[in-house]
């Protein structure tokens, strides 16, 4: 028993730095781990080959299925003005020691030195890493390591191993090829900035931004309309293969004409884009190596980043129709808040019309939306449910119905935006996953258990968890519950015992606390520039505003105005103690405040009263 246990907390803590690791260690101790399945095969070369052939072909078929638009709309253009970036800045080793110590060393079966030795010798093989990575930059070209080897993985645990749709392409891209994108990375990231490039209704790859915030702005926009009784019609769009399909001469045009690039700077891109080439490896065994036609490199440091590049006109195509959008990624959505007096207008007319241009838009941009897929959300205050006339649309022959819920970035929203389905499958998995920790935590000593259990359990509990301010009680006490079933777990209490005590022998803030303790950290965020949400200092009567530190609180009518972050942001942050609002460096504030709210300053809770 005292090795076993000693095995398993050693696991825990060689998985602590990362918590993708973390999940695949506890999924392998509670007998979890997913095997890797393929179909029916006898020659896994052959296998690759088909499997690659299908991947190319899907991309292919997607392509020729996309319609030409002859008649391009102008209204999303914008020419880049300002100074081009006609080369890249050399690096320096130490830019690329920041990199790999930031981002670590991820190296492939391609690699000819693996990540452990390659951190042995780092030393030694830096000094040559930084002058070919300078070469590339200075040449425009990365011939040579621009391809890639897939590793076929079922989607998802259940599907049909024998069907090639089933599974996805996993990108293995060599340590140069990554490392020299980063490089990248950074100079486009200074040269987007200095311009003023960056979508700010992009919530991906950007810092200050994360599907918290774009929840956030989502579920904001809608409950001011509860607030003035009206309803918000929400489409959230589907993409086939997003990242696959990109046309590489569109979006070189892009990076030219709107984002400023150009020279050897440009040549650059397009050596990473064009004459890619992937292979499949099963078994040790490889396909053929076949030429990718299109798309940006799943996997790769810059796909994102120039998927991002490509879209950025999305939002004024939802503009144009009057309508407000986010997105992250290929996770994409437009709203438009409105009457229900003109319900047939909007949810006919208008939301038709919506579609029509985002379709028209995504063609030029060699993208496919699934109106099939496509959902549509009808939210509105419960008052108005039975004002609702409208549950559908037909579209070129197909009926969407909208939806009742649907689950965006991991947050489930409902009609009514009560979160009660959200709050039910989180609650549902929590249970799930204490259950099978209950049956190998006496193989973990406390330290352990408590750090797994923080990492799996605490991280549901607190991920998005802003947009859950001011729920019922009834959804509060169920998260409470589960956060007192993990703290019994790890200190072996029983259920009859207190579990307030339980907290506060870990130390852990209840839940309510923590919601309190994520909202109050998006505003210094906000405060500091480093986030983008609306919020509103309070006038400063001549003084400079950094030095009053109040802000503006909004006025709403009902509970679903007074649920906004806008509204609890500035009343929460108001309440807090001068040494707090006035705090600079971030750690510091997140200690001062947790500690303050594990106290329960009651000054701070009357203040927080009095700005309601």
């Amino acid at each position: 028993m005292t090795k076993q246990t000693h095995y398993y907390s050693k696991l825990v803590e060689d998985s602590s730095n990362s918590q993708q690791t973390l999940f695949k260690m506890a999924n392998e101790l509670m007998d979890k781990k997913n095997e890797k399945v393929l179909p029916t095969h006898d020659d896994s070369k052959q296998l690759a080959d088909k499997f690659n052939n299908f991947f190319i072909e899907k991309v292919n078929k997607i392509r020729k299925s996309i319609p030409e638009i002859k008649d391009k709309a102008t209204y999303y253009s914008r020419p880049f003005r300002g100074e081009m970036m006609m080369e890249f800045e050399p690096t320096t080793e130490d830019e690329l020691k920041n990199i790999i110590r930031q981002n670590g060393v991820k190296t492939c079966a391609e690699d000819p030195i693996p990540s452990k030795l390659f951190m042995a010798v780092i030393d030694i093989v830096l000094p040559f890493i930084t002058k070919m990575v300078n070469r590339s930059l200075s040449e425009g070209s990365i011939e040579g390591v621009n391809w890639s080897v897939l590793d076929p993985l079922l989607k998802k645990q259940g599907l049909d191993v024998e069907m090639f749709k089933n599974y996805r392409p996993v990108n293995k891209l060599l340590f140069f090829s990554k490392v020299t994108e980063r490089v990248v990375s950074n100079r486009m990231d200074d040269h987007m900035k200095l311009n003023c490039l960056h979508e700010s209704s992009q919530y991906a790859y950007k810092a200050g931004h994360n599907t918290e915030t774009m929840i956030l702005g989502l579920t904001d926009e809608a409950l001011r309309g509860f607030d003035n009784n009206m309803a918000t019609v929400v489409i959230f769009l589907d993409l086939s293969a997003a990242f696959d399909t990109i046309d590489i001469d569109k979006l070189l045009h892009i990076m030219e004409s709107e984002i400023g690039i150009s020279g050897t700077a440009l040549q650059w891109f397009r050596s990473f884009l064009t004459g890619r080439t992937q292979r499949v490896k099963i078994n040790g065994e490889y396909s053929e190596s076949l030429e990718v036609p299109c798309g940006a490199p799943q996997g790769s440091v810059l796909g994102p980043k120039l998927f991002n590049i490509n879209v950025r006109s999305q939002p004024l195509v939802f503009a144009h129709c009057k309508f407000n959008s986010s997105s992250f990624a290929d996770d994409s959505n437009g709203r438009r808040t409105f009457a229900m007096t003109f319900q047939f207008s909007v949810l006919t007319a208008e939301v038709e019309k919506c579609m029509d241009e985002i379709i028209k838009w995504s063609c030029e941009h060699y993208m496919k939306i699934n109106p099939d897929k496509t959902e549509i959300l009808l939210l509105r205050p419960p008052t108005l449910n039975n004002e609702v006339i409208i549950n559908g649309i037909l579209y070129r022959e197909q009926c969407i119905r909208f939806s009742d819920s649907v689950k965006n970035v991991g947050v489930f929203i409902d009609n009514n935006m009560n979160m009660d389905k959200h709050v039910n499958t989180v609650v549902s998995h929590c249970y799930k996953i204490l259950k099978d920790i209950g049956r190998i935590k006496r193989f973990l000593s406390r330290q352990r258990l408590e750090q797994l259990i923080h990492a799996i359990i605490s991280h549901r509990l607190d991920y998005c968890n802003s947009v859950l301010i001011n729920i019922s009680k009834e959804n509060l006490f169920k998260l409470q519950k589960v956060q007192n079933a993990a703290a019994r777990i790890i200190l072996g209490r029983r259920r009859r015992e207190s579990a307030t005590e339980a907290l506060k022998e870990l130390h852990w803030l209840n839940i309510d606390a923590r919601i309190t303790f994520k909202i109050l950290l998006i505003v210094f965020k906000v405060l500091r520039r480093n986030c983008n949400m609306s919020l509103t200092y309070k006038s400063s009567n001549g003084r400079p505003e950094r030095d009053f530190l109040l802000l503006q609180t909004p006025h709403f009518k009902t509970q679903y105005g007074r649920r906004t972050f806008e509204y609890n942001g500035a009343r929460l942050w108001n309440a807090l103690p001068l040494n707090i609002r006035t705090e600079e460096n971030i750690e510091i504030y997140k200690k001062k405040k947790k500690t303050m709210l594990f106290e329960g300053n009651a000054e701070f809770k009357q203040s927080a009263f009095k700005y309601q």
